[in-house]
Formats: structure tokens, C-alpha cells, sequence
């Protein structure tokens, strides 16, 4: 896989991460489909400037997983209301 400055970017936040297949099955199937990105595992012990730096860079989504499903509820510009309701999400774009 070659990443350049037209790779969409994707990631998972989270911690530990370790364990996710995220990686691999998103990066299988960019590859299969022949879309140009890039699906990697954001381990941070600090979700909230991880956050931060993806606003920054041209990031176009992530997967969020334990521990951080609600506490980043807060930090987000906008939150579907299911999402409010339930005070968790598995997703950010």
C-alpha cells in the first residue's frame, strides 16, 4: 500500500487496542475495493488531544472503543441525539 497526500485517512481511538482487528479488516478492505486510505490504531492514554489532532489533520473518521465511548461525547461538535440518549458513540467523522 502506498499512502500520499490523496490517502483518506481512518482511524480507531482507543485503549488498549492491542486486541482490534479494526486495522486489518478496514485495510483489507480499502485494498479489495481499491479505495485509496488508510485505516490505523490510535493507542492514547489521552483521547481528548487525539481528538484534537484528527480535527487538525485531514482525518475523515474514527471508530471509538473502551474506555473512551462517553467521555468523548463532550468534546465533540456535534452529537446525533440516539447517540445523546444512549451517552455513548461508536463513531466520529
Amino acid at each position: 500500500m502506498e499512502i500520499n497526500v490523496n490517502t483518506a485517512l481512518y482511524g480507531i481511538i482507543g485503549n488498549p487496542l492491542g486486541h482490534t482487528l479494526s486495522p486489518a479488516v478496514h485495510n483489507s478492505a480499502f485494498k479489495t475495493c481499491g479505495i485509496d486510505a488508510v485505516y490505523l490504531a490510535f493507542e492514547t492514554p489521552d483521547p481528548f488531544t487525539c481528538l484534537k489532532a484528527a480535527k487538525a489533520l485531514p482525518i475523515k473518521g474514527l471508530s471509538v472503543t473502551i474506555p473512551y465511548k462517553s467521555v468523548i461525547i463532550e468534546h465533540l461538535d456535534y452529537v446525533e441525539p440516539r447517540a445523546a440518549e444512549i451517552g455513548a458513540v461508536n463513531t466520529v467523522v
